[in-house]
Protein backbone atom coordinates (compact mmCIF):
# COMPACT_ATOMS: atom_id res chain seq x y z
CA UNK A 1 0.00 0.00 0.00
CA UNK A 2 1.17 3.81 -0.13
CA UNK A 3 0.13 6.88 0.99
CA UNK A 4 1.12 10.66 0.92
CA UNK A 5 0.27 14.04 2.27
CA UNK A 6 1.41 17.56 1.54
CA UNK A 7 1.98 19.58 -1.60
CA UNK A 8 3.00 18.24 -4.95
CA UNK A 9 2.36 15.13 -6.63
CA UNK A 10 4.33 11.62 -5.64
CA UNK A 11 4.44 8.43 -7.94
CA UNK A 12 6.04 5.05 -7.22
CA UNK A 13 7.62 3.70 -9.88
CA UNK A 14 9.99 0.29 -10.89
CA UNK A 15 13.02 1.91 -12.26
CA UNK A 16 15.13 -0.04 -14.67
CA UNK A 17 17.74 2.99 -14.81
CA UNK A 18 18.76 3.77 -11.39
CA UNK A 19 19.51 0.41 -9.29
CA UNK A 20 21.58 -1.72 -6.84
CA UNK A 21 21.18 -4.61 -8.56
CA UNK A 22 19.69 -5.09 -12.29
CA UNK A 23 17.32 -5.23 -13.60
CA UNK A 24 15.35 -2.28 -11.40
CA UNK A 25 14.75 -1.02 -8.50
CA UNK A 26 12.13 0.87 -6.59
CA UNK A 27 11.62 4.50 -6.77
CA UNK A 28 9.38 6.81 -4.68
CA UNK A 29 9.20 10.37 -5.95
CA UNK A 30 7.93 14.18 -4.61
CA UNK A 31 7.04 16.04 -7.14
CA UNK A 32 6.89 20.07 -6.85
CA UNK A 33 6.28 20.38 -2.87
CA UNK A 34 7.17 19.41 0.42
CA UNK A 35 5.35 16.25 0.32
CA UNK A 36 5.49 13.34 2.57
CA UNK A 37 4.92 10.08 0.95
CA UNK A 38 5.23 6.15 1.87
CA UNK A 39 5.19 3.00 -0.06
CA UNK A 40 5.25 -0.60 2.03
CA UNK A 41 4.83 -4.30 1.50
CA UNK A 42 2.73 -6.23 4.55
CA UNK A 43 3.94 -9.14 6.07
CA UNK A 44 1.94 -11.44 8.33
CA UNK A 45 3.63 -11.40 11.56
CA UNK A 46 3.48 -12.09 15.54
CA UNK A 47 4.23 -10.53 18.90
CA UNK A 48 7.73 -11.43 19.63
CA UNK A 49 9.15 -12.91 16.48
CA UNK A 50 12.46 -11.85 14.78
CA UNK A 51 13.05 -10.31 11.59
CA UNK A 52 16.17 -9.54 9.85
CA UNK A 53 15.13 -6.14 7.75
CA UNK A 54 18.08 -5.63 4.82
CA UNK A 55 17.89 -3.49 1.72
CA UNK A 56 19.89 -0.76 -0.03
CA UNK A 57 18.59 2.70 -0.23
CA UNK A 58 19.59 5.43 -2.23
CA UNK A 59 18.50 9.25 -2.23
CA UNK A 60 18.52 12.26 -4.15
CA UNK A 61 16.26 14.82 -2.22
CA UNK A 62 16.19 18.01 0.06
CA UNK A 63 14.50 16.38 2.90
CA UNK A 64 14.96 12.99 4.48
CA UNK A 65 14.60 9.50 3.49
CA UNK A 66 13.76 6.55 6.05
CA UNK A 67 13.77 2.66 5.58
CA UNK A 68 11.22 1.31 8.96
CA UNK A 69 9.13 -1.24 9.70
CA UNK A 70 5.87 -0.49 11.19
CA UNK A 71 3.93 -3.06 13.26
CA UNK A 72 -0.36 -3.36 12.89
CA UNK A 73 -2.73 -5.03 15.46
CA UNK A 74 -5.44 -7.53 13.40
CA UNK A 75 -7.59 -3.83 13.66
CA UNK A 76 -4.81 -2.35 11.40
CA UNK A 77 -3.87 -0.18 14.65
CA UNK A 78 -0.26 0.83 14.33
CA UNK A 79 1.59 -0.37 17.53
CA UNK A 80 4.78 0.38 17.00
CA UNK A 81 7.50 1.82 14.08
CA UNK A 82 11.39 0.84 14.27
CA UNK A 83 13.59 2.28 12.35
CA UNK A 84 16.48 0.87 10.08
CA UNK A 85 17.96 3.69 8.57
CA UNK A 86 17.74 7.25 8.25
CA UNK A 87 19.01 9.20 5.02
CA UNK A 88 19.17 13.47 5.07
CA UNK A 89 20.01 14.76 1.29
CA UNK A 90 21.51 13.09 -1.39
CA UNK A 91 23.03 9.50 -0.61
CA UNK A 92 24.76 6.64 -2.80
CA UNK A 93 23.74 3.32 -2.27
CA UNK A 94 23.82 2.65 1.17
CA UNK A 95 22.88 -0.77 2.89
CA UNK A 96 20.38 -1.04 5.74
CA UNK A 97 20.11 -3.54 8.09
CA UNK A 98 18.88 -4.64 11.35
CA UNK A 99 17.27 -7.38 13.05
CA UNK A 100 14.22 -6.33 15.23
CA UNK A 101 11.64 -8.37 17.52
CA UNK A 102 8.15 -7.67 16.92
CA UNK A 103 5.81 -6.01 19.72
CA UNK A 104 3.17 -7.06 21.97
CA UNK A 105 -0.31 -7.54 19.88
CA UNK A 106 1.20 -7.78 15.51
CA UNK A 107 -0.33 -9.35 13.82
CA UNK A 108 1.18 -8.06 10.30
CA UNK A 109 4.09 -5.74 9.69
CA UNK A 110 5.15 -3.33 6.70
CA UNK A 111 8.53 -2.32 5.28
CA UNK A 112 8.14 1.15 4.41
CA UNK A 113 9.88 3.38 2.05
CA UNK A 114 9.56 6.86 3.33
CA UNK A 115 10.13 10.23 2.07
CA UNK A 116 9.66 13.68 3.44
CA UNK A 117 10.66 16.83 0.66
CA UNK A 118 11.22 17.53 -2.99
CA UNK A 119 13.44 14.61 -4.38
CA UNK A 120 13.39 10.73 -4.57
CA UNK A 121 14.52 8.07 -3.01
CA UNK A 122 15.19 4.57 -4.06
CA UNK A 123 15.13 1.08 -3.01
CA UNK A 124 17.01 -2.30 -3.81
CA UNK A 125 17.47 -6.29 -2.68
CA UNK A 126 15.73 -6.18 0.11
CA UNK A 127 15.24 -9.22 1.54
CA UNK A 128 13.33 -9.56 5.20
CA UNK A 129 14.28 -13.03 6.97
CA UNK A 130 12.80 -15.03 10.41
CA UNK A 131 15.18 -15.29 12.51
CA UNK A 132 15.33 -18.18 15.57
Amino acid sequence: FWNDAGEGAMKAVRDGGTYHTAPASLRLENIGGRRKAQIATIVEGKAGEKIAVKGWVKSEINGMTQLFVQAYKDDWTPIGTQQITILEGNSDWTLSRKTITLPEGTARYGVALYIEGDGKAWLDDVTVTREP
